[in-house]
């Protein structure tokens, strides 16, 4: 059987808490990147770390990242599902690489128009949505283009500093 259960965490987990009860194995499919500020910790709280198996794709920073073609180990990364929009804006304002994890209830457009009224500096924006699936789509712009557009909610928005360098790999030494 096969439920789908938007937004709420606690009822995807209260729903596969009561099919375990029920003696049926639950299984819950999650996007982006489940065991950051998403559904393994929620998920463990509730059914325990060992009665859980965790089958993560390939990390949506990462892929966003390679998206843009940029490294991603000193990329801050922050959530709409674990902080307020102001926290968001105030991690944009102060650090020149940030990538954002959206949500259907907090999409792209709506970090933009918080962006733009907390009075962040503009930033080249990227959004990278439907990462790794068939309707991929990356969509470059600014903070006026984030904020007026449309854009789909299963994304991640890369922010840099305008004055941010491109990057430029050096090959590791032998």
């Amino acid at each position: 059987e096969r439920a789908e259960v938007w937004g709420d965490l606690g009822e995807v987990v209260d729903r596969a808490v009561a099919e375990r009860d029920a003696g049926r194995p639950p299984c819950i499919l999650a996007a982006g990147d489940p065991g950051f500020h998403g559904m393994v910790r929620f998920a463990a709280r509730r059914l325990g770390e060992e009665g859980i198996a965790v089958h993560p794709a390939p990390s949506a920073i990462a892929l966003a990242a390679a998206r843009v073609g940029m490294a991603w180990d000193d990329l801050v990364v922050a959530s709409v599902r674990a902080q307020s929009l102001a926290e968001v804006a105030e991690a944009v304002r102060t650090h020149p690489r940030v990538a954002v994890l959206v949500s259907r209830r907090v999409p792209p457009e709506t970090v933009g128009t918080a962006l733009v009224a907390a009075g962040c500096p503009d930033r080249r924006v990227v959004v990278c949505a439907r990462l790794a699936e068939p309707g991929e789509e990356v969509t470059r712009t600014d903070l006026a283009g984030l904020a007026a557009g449309t854009f789909d909610p299963l994304a991640v928005v890369i922010l840099r500093a305008p004055d941010e360098p491109h990057e430029t790999v050096e090959p590791p030494s032998p």
